[in-house]
């Protein structure tokens, strides 16, 4: 499973905490982890192997949500902070419907929309 992990300056703290309170599970070998730029650094500082794209105002929010988008992340982790300044809303847009993508698309088995368990995966924090 692979989980992208994006978060605003003002929420990497709490990813951080995050990250160590779950680090038994984030360890496991078949969790892959993916993060924007700086995110990345701070999840490589808590300990954690990660693949690294660019900075989120540089494109890597774009490039997670390609990710989502063509099916190659499982799971996203958003730790927002609605209080902080925030470029244009349009460069979240990507993250926000590569997000939609993965909430919505039909399951393997039965071409259903997904079900409210499958949906946590998709988590804004």
């Amino acid at each position: 499973m692979k989980i992208a992990l994006i978060a605003h300056d003002g929420k990497k703290a709490d990813m951080v905490a995050f990250m160590r309170d779950h680090m038994d599970v984030l360890k496991n070998k078949k969790i892959e982890l993916i993060a924007t730029g700086t995110t990345g650094k701070h999840v490589e500082s808590a300990g954690l192997k990660v693949q690294r794209v660019k900075s989120g105002p540089l494109g890597g929010d774009a490039q997670i949500a390609a990710e989502v988008a063509e099916g190659r992340v499982q799971a996203v982790f958003f730790f927002r902070d609605p209080l902080d300044k925030h470029p244009p809303r349009t460069r979240h847009r990507h993250v926000d419907e590569g997000v939609r993508r993965l909430q919505y698309s039909p399951s393997n088995e039965s071409g259903h929309r997904r079900s409210n368990i499958q949906l946590s995966r998709a988590i804004v924090v």
